[in-house]
């Protein structure tokens, strides 16, 4: 009978090295850095008050909240859920996380953690807007300026039929430029 061993249990913060050795041959690994990191005691959802055009697909992202400060991207181990029936939130690969409101309307988009017990239902959820219907886009700041080995983030800033403004959908709208012999995004 064969036992699954070369389960971690962290101690303390600090980094390690993980050895796997064959018992036969010898042969062991030359990988295995192990970064144990400080327990985590809160998730959070951000952007944490977005708002979004109606069926704009939005990627949210739920954080792992550390002791010492740091967070982690926990979004792929994470389960979602939407308080309106009408802002979805997807729920498995490869659309965990990303919300899509069908009509104007406010929804709380959760995350919970079940391998570490967190949750943010009742505490720290994302209050989601979805505000109307998307008109057009604008490229801000608007002149765009980088310097030649400098690299800079544009956003993208929805115009609602009502002349209403969304969040920055930078992460929700494909990029190009022209001419790319200029640069490239």
């Amino acid at each position: 009978m064969l036992f699954r061993s070369g389960r971690v249990r962290p101690v303390a913060p600090g980094k390690t090295t993980i050895v796997a050795r064959d018992r036969a041959t010898g042969i062991a690994n030359v990988d295995g850095a192990t970064e144990v990191r400080a327990r985590a005691v809160s998730l959070s959802v951000e952007p944490s008050a977005p708002v979004l055009p109606e069926r704009v697909r939005f990627p949210m992202r739920c954080y792992a909240n550390r002791a010492d400060g740091s967070r982690s991207d926990v979004t792929a181990d994470a389960t979602w859920a939407s308080s309106s029936a009408n802002v979805t939130v997807g729920r498995q690969d490869p659309d965990k996380g990303v919300v899509q409101g069908l009509v104007a309307t406010e929804a709380t988009i959760d995350c919970s953690d079940p391998v570490r017990g967190l949750s943010t239902v009742g505490a720290s959820g994302a209050a989601v807007t979805i505000a109307g219907r998307l008109v057009g886009l604008s490229v801000e700041p608007d002149p765009f300026v980088v310097g030649i080995g400098e690299t800079r983030s544009a956003k993208a800033i929805g115009r609602l039929a009502n002349g209403g403004e969304t969040s920055d959908l930078a992460d929700a709208v494909d990029w190009s430029i022209a001419p790319k012999s200029v640069a490239t995004v």
